[in-house]
């Protein structure tokens, strides 16, 4: 069986954390917040950087990015 690859793209289909979790590996980043669920529905995070508040920051800015994001993606599709 071939190298399977996936594309750093935006997808209206989940994906496994794995597979989400392993491309993130490949960007260089400088801080990460992991959000997500256990198997008991229960919330887990986890934060390279100490600081609540540069915790707050980066996922602000991120929830900023996502609603342009989807505001982008209604005018295509409309």
């Amino acid at each position: 069986m071939g190298e399977v690859l996936y594309l750093n793209m935006i997808s209206r289909n989940d994906l496994l954390p794995d597979q989400v979790l392993d491309a993130a590996k490949d960007f260089g980043l400088t801080q990460v917040v992991v959000l997500g669920y256990d198997a008991e529905g229960s919330e887990y995070m986890a934060s390279s950087a100490a600081d609540g508040g540069v915790v707050m920051w980066l996922i602000e800015r991120c929830k900023h990015r996502l609603l342009e994001v989807a505001s982008e993606m209604e005018t295509t599709d409309g």
